[in-house]
């Protein structure tokens, strides 16, 4: 018995060593030889990332892909996925790059995703292909409130701007410069900033899109690489905002490869003036309560050189500029010689004023859109909520201006439905046929069992019937029309190129789609239409070119929508020497039509590489008022660009009106200069014969310095803004109205004219008599209207005193007259803030002007 327990314990003892051997044996498991890492410059964290988006927009992703195995080839996909537990009622478009990955390498691909649906959750970002493992990663995605303004700032150390920029709380600063009803409920800052270093910077202009300015911080920008100095650069002339800070980065600035794009040649670094400083300080801050305001303490250092040409001064000296913009192609680049991310300007109280100042500077251009509102709002649903007020969920009707556009475009006889007497005539035909006629000929031939067989012959027969008569209506064309928006500055050789492209299929079958626009971001243009008929994949070239979309489904006798945007070479441009029109860009330009001061002067055609006189309308002409774009078009003569049929449709008048707003003509603006092309800058491709394809563009120069002779006689409103009077703060309903005006006459007698409605009693004769007002409280309060503007020598609002007229129309019209002493105006930039209180919850402002 104890031999027999003594071998048992030898046999566990073994046992228990054989295993603890075989665990000691077990190899520690080794990485995969392929890994991939995801991040973005819009990440709101970045473990785990979270990305920020805006719908309508494009999102860059970096894709990070290491290869310690064998050489693979596979494809990157990003696809946009639900919130969780959700699902889409359209299956979204894949975005696809190929890539190969040798041997120990490390690649980073850049993919492009653009937001078109309300309820996504995130990315879902994928890598496949043969003989290795899928990998798969899911990246959350939130989006900003519309009041809220995104700022990029580019820099390799924590200058501290991104903290500055999340501590403004200014109501100025929002998007409409009124505080958003869930901001103490949310504690939504007026800017989101994304802080990043410049290996994360974009290799494409469009990844850029969904940031308002980007700022570049304290970083050689030599050590950018090629695509990404290109991307910067085409950001700019695409319609972007760029913002470059001095102060002692005047070597790194002059060293620059986009310095190209400065309005100001840096030399040199050097402490400011008193007076510089004093400059900056009465700008910004209204009322210095110590040496923090005033910029005390650190120095303040700037950088010193040389305008250019075509640069605008906006603060300091011809000698000694502060602050100077320049547009280049569609954008903006704002130069401060000063940097307001280092001493003093740290904690400073007047960085509030500051950034609105440039904000108010930035490029404020007006691009077609690539979603349709209905389709949001459609996907809105999803999530269980209710319609957004500014959606449109009628699909009936244009919910924007580029759907009313593409409503013009798709006009088409093939696309018209056939009267309804015309159909039910056919369908009481076809029932007589079928039933009374087939049954009275078999029984009169008494042969009623060949029913069996006359009645498929009679289907068969109306079939064959009512197919022709569709064929005849529909036909067997395809037909494509094409709309590009070309939008740049005059002198720029560059612009960007928004393009709305409509195809009508004859028959079901799938089309291979691009474009030759430079860098283009194509895609179709999201809405019910489209979704309806399926997804497809849009391929991205990792060579820089534009975006392709394979095998995208289009229904017989369907039509369907793409967008693209893309930067157009203007060869040498369209230039203004004086008063002479020079045209360099490769194109003949029809219809030309020069607008300043709210008036129009016709130039007629201009053949390439000819020049014509211009000779702006005087004071007699009358303004054009709110029917802006209409008397454009009268004046341009378009009956020598479109025909019959485009002219019916309104395609120029809705055209006009996407690219330049649906208010324009209400303020006056900067002069330009609308012409009309017959020939598309980036024509599409559908891999086969475009069939009856008809192509138009059109082209808006903008020219920010005129010469003398051609100088504006009135300022231009640049910014509007309305804040509503809080709780407490009025007894009444109503507000302030702000108008930003620039560029205004330098002339010693400027007379300020306002026109609006909603006062219908009101005492005229107290601007007329009285040097200055009453207090408010022993007027009215639902029937004040009060103007004043800003004196900058002052730091005040300024009551203005003028002639108020009251017609009498039932809308309540009145009219306002005053001269503004020219002092007040903020030289060298031109400006004047003019503010309006309409302490009436109907009154409001039509129209605010100042003449020299």
């Amino acid at each position: 018995m104890l031999s027999r327990l003594w071998l048992l314990a030898l046999v566990v003892t073994c046992l228990c060593g054989f295993s603890a051997s075989s665990h000691a044996q077990t190899p520690t498991p080794t990485p995969a030889p392929i890994q991939m890492a995801l991040s973005s410059p819009f990440a709101r964290t970045v473990k785990p990332l979270t990305v920020m988006g805006k719908n309508g927009k494009w999102v860059p992703i970096a894709i990070t892909l290491s290869n310690s195995g064998d050489s693979v080839t596979g494809q990157v996909q990003l696809q946009l996925a639900p919130i969780q537990g959700g699902s889409f009622q359209y299956r979204p478009n894949t975005y696809t790059a190929d890539v190969e990955l040798p041997t120990n390498s490390s690649k980073r691909i850049w993919l492009y995703a653009r937001l078109d649906r309300a309820d996504i959750g995130g990315f879902e970002v994928s890598f496949s292909g043969r003989g290795f493992r899928e990998l798969n990663q899911r990246v959350p995605v939130t989006l900003p409130d519309p009041e809220q303004r995104e700022v990029m700032v580019v820099s390799d150390s924590d200058i501290g701007l991104d903290d500055t920029l999340r501590s403004l709380r200014s109501n100025l600063l929002f998007r409409s410069q009124k505080m958003p009803t869930n901001n103490f409920t949310t504690g939504m800052t007026p800017i989101v900033p994304f802080s990043f270093a410049k290996d994360l910077v974009p290799d494409r202009w469009i990844g850029f899109e969904s940031a308002d300015m980007v700022v570049l911080g304290d970083f050689p920008h030599i050590a950018l690489s090629p695509t990404q100095i290109t991307a910067l650069r085409g950001y700019v002339e695409g319609g972007g905002t760029l913002i470059v800070m001095g102060g002692a980065n005047a070597a790194r600035l002059s060293s620059s490869p986009l310095k190209d794009l400065w309005p100001m040649m840096p030399s040199t670094s050097v402490s400011a003036s008193s007076s510089e400083v004093a400059e900056i300080v009465s700008r910004n801050v209204d009322n210095p309560q110590n040496g923090g305001d005033r910029l005390g303490g650190a120095p303040v250092v700037v950088t010193r050189g040389k305008l250019t040409s075509d640069a605008i001064l906006r603060e300091g000296t011809m000698a000694q500029p502060l602050f100077a913009k320049r547009d280049v192609g569609a954008g903006t680049v704002l130069y401060l010689s000063y940097d307001p991310s280092q001493p003093p300007f740290k904690g400073w109280s007047g960085q509030g004023k500051l950034w609105r100042d440039l904000f108010v500077q930035a490029s404020q251009l007006k691009t077609l859109e690539t979603v349709d509102g209905s389709f949001l709002a459609a996907s809105y649903t999803n999530m269980g909520g209710g319609y957004p007020s500014s959606y449109n969920v009628d699909n009936g009707a244009p919910s924007s201006l580029t759907d009313r556009l593409l409503q013009a475009l798709s006009h088409a006889e093939q696309l018209t439905m056939p009267p309804v007497s015309r159909i039910a005539w056919f369908l009481a035909l076809y029932v007589f046929f079928l039933v009374p006629l087939n049954y009275a000929v078999l029984r009169i031939i008494d042969r009623r069992e060949l029913a069996w067989v006359t009645i498929p012959v009679i289907v068969v027969v109306f079939s064959v019937w009512a197919y022709t008569e569709a064929l005849s209506i529909r036909g067997r064309a395809i037909l494509t029309r094409q709309m590009d928006v070309v939008q740049s500055t005059i002198g720029s050789k560059q612009g960007r190129v928004d393009t709305l492209f409509w195809l009508f299929s004859p028959r079901r079958t799938t089309y291979d789609v691009s474009t030759v626009g430079q860098n283009a971001a194509l895609s179709d243009y999201a809405n019910m239409n489209g979704g309806e008929q399926g997804e497809f994949n849009i391929s991205q070239p990792l060579d820089g070119t534009g975006f392709k979309i394979d095998a995208v489904p289009v229904r017989m006798w369907t039509d369907r929508a793409f967008a693209s945007q893309s930067l157009g070479d203007l060869k040498q441009g369209l230039s203004l020497n004086g008063t002479t029109i020079h045209n360099g860009l490769g194109i003949d330009l029809y219809g030309l039509v020069w607008v300043q001061d709210q008036r129009i002067t016709s130039l007629g055609a201009l053949k390439n590489g000819d020049s014509v006189s211009l000779l702006p309308a005087n004071d007699k002409t009358p303004k054009f008022g709110a029917d802006a774009p209409g008397a454009i078009i009268r004046a341009a003569q378009l009956t020598a660009i479109f025909d019959k049929s485009s002219q019916a449709n309104s395609i120029p008048q809705a055209a006009l009106t996407a690219a330049l707003g649906d208010g324009f003509g209400k303020y006056n603006t900067a002069p330009m200069l609308v012409a009309w092309g017959k020939n598309s800058v980036a024509p599409f491709s559908i891999g086969v014969d475009n069939g009856q394809g008809r192509q138009m563009t059109l082209f808006i120069f903008r020219t920010p310095k005129s010469p003398a002779r051609l100088a504006a006689s009135e300022a231009t409103v640049q910014n509007v803004a309305f804040e509503p009077f809080t709780p407490g703060q009025s007894p009444v309903q109503g507000g302030l109205a702000f108008f930003d005006c620039d560029k205004v006459p330098n002339s010693k007698s400027l007379v300020l004219n306002v026109r609006g409605t909603g006062i219908s009693r009101y005492s005229a004769q107290m601007y007329s008599a009285r040097s200055r007002f009453e207090p408010i409280r022993s007027v009215p309060l639902d029937q004040m209207v009060r103007f004043e503007a800003w004196n900058i020598h002052q730091s005040r609002w300024q009551p203005i005193v003028g002639k108020m007229r009251i017609d009498a129309s039932p809308a309540g019209g009145w009219n306002f007259s005053a001269p503004i002493p020219s002092q007040w105006v903020r030289r060298p930039d031109d400006s004047l803030r003019v503010r309006v209180r309409l302490a009436n919850a109907g009154a409001q402002v039509s129209s605010l002007g100042i003449s020299g």
